[in-house]
């Protein structure tokens, strides 16, 4: 694994997902005054199988992840990527002191997987963030 960068994306531009992704742009404009991103790249033998984008609120009680993607070539990865995605994100949100993890619009088929496995809650969200989400506690 290593952190997502627009030199090392290159290949998802071939993946053939729904919605199509600009993960360079994605990647380039992330925070660029005051770098809170989160952004993760896995590699298997050395080809990209997936990559995930997000970030970590201002006070830093919250780390969210805003998009999540496989190569639907990586078979590999299929029903691994978000555990592992989730995984990262909840170690990284329990170094930084946070108190939750937000997957912001998820899939319809996770929410219920997300809730289950994780003791999150689904929630439309509100005025200050108004994303669909699955919120789950961090637990240190």
């Amino acid at each position: 694994m290593e952190i997502a960068h627009p030199s090392n994306v290159r290949e998802a531009h071939e993946w053939k997902t729904e919605p199509k992704l600009n993960w360079n742009g994605i990647l380039e404009t992330a925070n660029d005054k005051e770098p809170r991103h989160f952004d993760v790249a896995v590699f298997v033998d050395g080809k990209l199988g997936a990559l995930a984008h997000g970030r970590v609120s201002k006070g830093k009680r919250i780390v969210r992840i805003d998009r999540i993607a496989r190569n639907p070539s990586c078979d590999e990865l299929k029903r691994l990527v978000v555990p592992l995605v989730v995984d990262i994100a909840m170690t990284y949100a329990q170094k930084l002191g946070a108190k939750s993890l937000k997957i912001t619009e998820p899939m319809d088929k996770l929410v219920s997987t997300l809730i289950d496995v994780y003791n999150g809650s689904h929630e439309l969200g509100w005025n200050s963030f108004p994303y669909e989400h699955v919120s789950i506690p961090v637990v240190s």
